[in-house]
């Protein structure tokens, strides 16, 4: 069987060569001397300290709570409904003795079993602050990587740049890192998936599993793989999850009673999961920062659930398609905006995802997004909401809703909705004018793209 299994292994394809970063990435003692990578280092620590001590929790209505860690206590939960062969999806409710008041919401299985089981055996707020301190160390991870290539290109930053240290600045202090620390969110996981994928370009598969195991918000980007025909990495993939998830349902998972093969009906709810994908927006609920609240406040929720997935498959198609003789990070970074486009439901952490990517386009595509428009890109996705306001300067006391947002002060109310949104469709937009419309201009009249566009559209 392996001897036939070895031969068809070696004639699968990995796709053509991926166009990389042409520098050779800097060493340490030039990485630290890039002085705006201790700017977002300043920024990442400053975010870190202010969480532990409460101090920007009214910025945002993900961490306007008295309640730390909400999210993050579904983890170990489930993690003890996996060792005593309980129902995952009601562990909250199950095993509430464990630590404060935790959401209901349960992530994939496959993380209540890890990290879920082994956080369980520590005392609550024990795991809570090992998560934080992991992704502590993931977003200076991020900013170091990132730091390391601009600083190999000296002919392009030339070290201390204001404009840079702009950059790192809001790489450092992205706010919505403040609202996952708080809330102990699991969404780093996908913000993990990614990074790998930047990492390694030429053998992604690692991050697609993890992206899977977790939060499956590169599934779109397989159509990436696909187009590109890597089978090797599509047939790794694919055997990881058929290991990954066939289990679940064929094996009695109580840990503390022995593992038996036995149909197991506790995970059948996870495939109805996929349905809060479809939902239709919450009018004015004050958590939603998304592309369905944007829409919401324009057209119904009928047209905005078609304008949503409309812009995601674009997105997806585009990002594969348009995109297949570009670096594999920038379509696969592409591609999973579908997620801003599409989810009905938005909070501030999710912005977390485009740290790596934003950092990509900065660092290792410079010739197209070093830029003052970037800047601003960066800034709508990294700075609070108008929601700070309300909270602060407006002095609200009472429970903050969308709507009293919206009858108190509905300009407010409207730049709070819709500055993650704008951001998204601003960044959308860019990319593809950058990596693919200018260039098809230029193809047709070299010597004056814009006039082309006018000729084309007559």
């Amino acid at each position: 069987m392996f001897g036939n299994l070895i031969p068809w292994w070696g004639g699968l394809s990995n796709g053509n060569p991926v166009e990389t970063w042409p520098l050779k990435p800097a060493s340490p003692v030039a990485t630290w001397a890039f002085a705006p990578l201790w700017t977002g280092v300043a920024g990442a620590l400053l975010l870190f300290v202010g969480q532990i001590f409460w101090l920007f929790n009214r910025l945002s209505p993900n961490s306007d709570s008295f309640v730390r860690g909400y999210d993050y206590f579904t983890l170990p939960r489930c993690g003890l409904a996996v060792r005593f062969g309980t129902n995952v999806f009601t562990s909250s409710q199950d095993y509430a003795q464990y630590g404060p008041w935790a959401t209901n919401w349960v992530t994939h299985p496959n993380l209540c079993l890890f990290p879920g089981v082994p956080l369980s055996y520590l005392p609550p707020y024990a795991g809570y602050w090992l998560l934080n301190l992991l992704h502590l160390g993931l977003h200076l991870f991020i900013l170091w990587h990132f730091a390391r290539r601009a600083a190999a290109d000296v002919a392009t930053f030339r070290g201390g740049q204001l404009r840079d240290h702009a950059m790192f600045a809001l790489l450092g202090f992205f706010f919505p890192m403040y609202v996952l620390y708080y809330q102990g969110q699991y969404h780093s996981v996908a913000v993990l998936a990614l990074m790998l994928v930047f990492l390694q370009p030429k053998n992604p598969a690692l991050g697609f599993i993890i992206s899977a195991f977790g939060k499956p918000l590169l599934g779109p980007a397989g159509l990436v793989l696909l187009v590109r025909r890597m089978w090797k990495t599509v047939a790794l993939i694919g055997l990881a999850l058929l290991f990954g998830y066939v289990p679940w349902f064929f094996f009695s998972y109580s840990i503390e009673q022995g593992v038996y093969l036995a149909r197991s009906t506790l995970l059948d709810p996870f495939f109805a999961i996929g349905s809060d994908y479809l939902k239709y927006n919450v009018p004015r609920w004050n958590q939603e920062q998304s592309m369905a609240s944007f829409l919401g406040e324009l057209v119904s929720p009928q047209a905005s659930l078609v304008l949503r997935y409309l812009f995601g498959i674009v997105v997806t198609l585009v990002g594969a398609i348009a995109l297949r003789h570009k670096p594999l990070e920038l379509a696969v970074g592409f591609v999973t905006l579908w997620f801003f486009l599409v989810y009905g439901r938005g909070h501030d952490y999710h912005a977390t995802l485009l740290i790596p990517f934003l950092a990509y386009l900065w660092c290792q595509r410079p010739q197209h997004y070093r830029n003052g428009f970037m800047l601003l890109i960066t800034a709508l996705y990294a700075l609070p909401t108008s929601y700070a306001l309300f909270r602060t300067v407006l002095g609200f006391t009472q429970e903050v809703s969308g709507e009293a947002m919206l009858a108190s002060h509905p300009l407010l109310f409207y730049a709070f909705v819709a500055q993650k949104p704008v951001a998204t469709l601003l960044l959308t937009g860019y990319i593809l004018w950058k990596e693919w419309l200018a260039g098809k201009l230029a193809e047709l009249d070299p010597d004056n793209p814009g006039a082309s566009l006018f000729k084309v559209s007559e």
